[in-house]
C-alpha cells in the first residue's frame, strides 16, 4: 500500500511542476477540452500555445492524441506527433500508461506506441476497403499509414500491389523502392519489385528480382511460376526447365504447376517446329539439296515431337488432378494434331529426302 501511495505522489508532484512550467495558453486549452469538452476553443487555444512555447512537447502531444486523434485527422495527427518527439523526446508524460506490456513514461515512448496503435487501426481499415472494393479509400488508408510507420514494409508491399492493379505503375515503383531501402530482404517487397518490372516489360530486372524473391521465400510456388514463364520469354529454355523440375519436386500434387510446366514444352516444341518448317520449306525449293542440311532439320522435328510429346503428358496429368480443367484437354487435342503432322508429312518427308 506503502509503495502505490508513492507511486500516486511522486506522480501528482510531477504533475503540479508540469503545470507550474507551462504556459497559460496550454493551461486554457487544457480546461476547453478537458473539463469544458469544447473542442474548437481547446484547438484555438493550443495553436497558441504552439507559437507562444516552442519547447514544451506536451503541447504537440495532447494535441495529437486528444483533438487530432478522436477527429481521425490522421496526417495532422503523425506530423503533430512527430514535432512533439522532436522538441523533447525525454518529456515525463502527464499521464502515464502501459502499452505491450510495457510502461511508457516519456513523450518519445508515448509517440511510438500511438504510432504503432494507429497504423494498425488505419492498415485495417485499408484491408477492410479493400475487401469492399473501395480502392481509392483503400489506397489513402495505406498511404496514411506509411505516415505513421515509415519502415514498416509491410505497408509498402500493400500499397504497391494496389498501384500496380489500378495501373499507376510509376507510383508503384517508387513504394517499393522505398519499402526496399528499409528491408531489402522481404520477401513481399522483392517479388512486388518483379511484378512491377513485369509491367514495365523489363523482363531482364524482372528475372533478377523473382530469383532474388525464389532464395529468400518461404512459398515459392508463385515465384517459381512466374519465373517459368518468364524464362520461356527470355527463351531460357534449360533454366525454365530445370525451374519447373523444381516446382514439381516442391508440389507434387499441384495440377497449376503441371500445367504450365505442359505450356513449356508446348512452347519450346512449337518454337523448333517453326525454325525447322522455314528451313524445309526453304530447302525443299533448291535443286541441290545438302542432305547434311536436311539431317539438321530432321533432329530438330524430332526434338520439337520430344517436346510435344512430354507437353501432352503433362497436359493429361493435369486433367488426371482436375478433371474440369478443358483448357487441358483443348491443349491434348492441339499438340495430336502437330505430332501427327511430323509423324505423317515432315519426318517422312525429309527421310525421302535425305535417301
Amino acid at each position: 500500500m506503502k509503495i502505490t501511495f508513492k507511486f500516486i505522489l511522486i506522480f501528482f508532484l510531477i504533475f503540479i511542476m508540469n503545470c507550474a512550467s507551462e504556459s497559460m495558453e496550454f493551461t486554457t486549452a487544457k480546461t476547453a477540452l478537458r473539463s469544458e469538452k469544447d473542442f474548437k476553443r481547446a484547438e484555438e487555444w493550443l495553436q497558441k500555445a504552439l507559437k507562444v512555447d516552442s519547447t514544451d512537447a506536451m503541447i504537440c502531444y495532447v494535441y495529437a492524441t486528444e483533438i487530432l486523434k478522436p477527429q481521425k485527422r490522421f496526417q495532422e495527427m503523425s506530423k503533430m506527433l512527430d514535432l512533439a518527439a522532436k522538441r523533447n523526446p525525454n518529456q515525463k508524460l502527464e499521464t502515464p500508461f502501459i502499452w505491450d506490456e510495457k510502461a511508457v513514461m516519456t513523450v518519445q515512448d508515448g509517440v511510438k506506441a500511438y504510432k504503432e496503435q494507429e497504423w494498425s487501426i488505419i492498415y485495417n481499415e485499408g484491408i477492410d476497403n479493400y475487401q469492399k472494393n473501395n480502392i481509392n479509400e483503400a489506397i489513402e488508408m495505406f498511404e496514411i499509414a506509411i505516415l505513421f510507420l515509415p519502415t514498416n514494409p509491410s505497408t509498402y508491399g500493400t500499397l504497391a500491389a494496389l498501384y500496380l492493379s489500378n495501373d499507376k505503375i510509376d507510383l508503384a515503383g517508387e513504394i517499393i523502392e522505398r519499402g526496399l531501402s528499409y528491408d531489402s530482404e522481404n520477401e513481399n517487397l522483392v517479388e512486388m519489385q518483379a511484378n512491377y518490372y513485369i509491367k514495365k516489360k523489363d523482363l531482364i530486372n524482372g528475372e533478377i528480382s523473382l530469383i532474388k524473391a525464389l532464395e529468400i521465400s518461404k512459398n515459392p510456388g508463385n515465384i517459381l511460376r512466374q519465373l517459368v514463364f518468364i524464362q520461356i520469354d527470355l527463351e531460357k529454355y534449360e533454366s525454365a526447365i530445370e525451374y519447373s523440375l523444381q516446382a514439381l519436386r516442391d508440389f507434387p500434387n499441384d495440377p497449376d504447376i503441371y500445367y504450365n510446366v505442359a505450356v513449356l514444352y508446348q512452347k519450346m516444341g512449337i518454337d523448333k517446329f517453326d525454325k525447322a518448317r522455314d528451313r524445309y520449306l526453304k530447302i525443299s525449293n533448291e535443286q541441290n539439296q545438302d542432305k547434311n542440311q536436311l539431317k539438321l532439320i530432321l533432329e530438330e522435328f524430332k526434338n520439337s515431337r520430344n517436346f510435344f510429346v512430354d507437353s501432352k503428358d503433362y497436359f493429361l496429368t493435369v486433367t488426371d488432378l482436375n478433371p474440369d480443367d478443358e483448357t487441358s484437354y483443348d491443349a491434348v487435342k492441339e499438340i495430336k494434331k502437330m505430332l501427327k503432322q511430323l509423324d505423317e508429312l515432315f519426318i517422312p518427308s525429309l527421310r525421302d529426302m535425305i535417301k
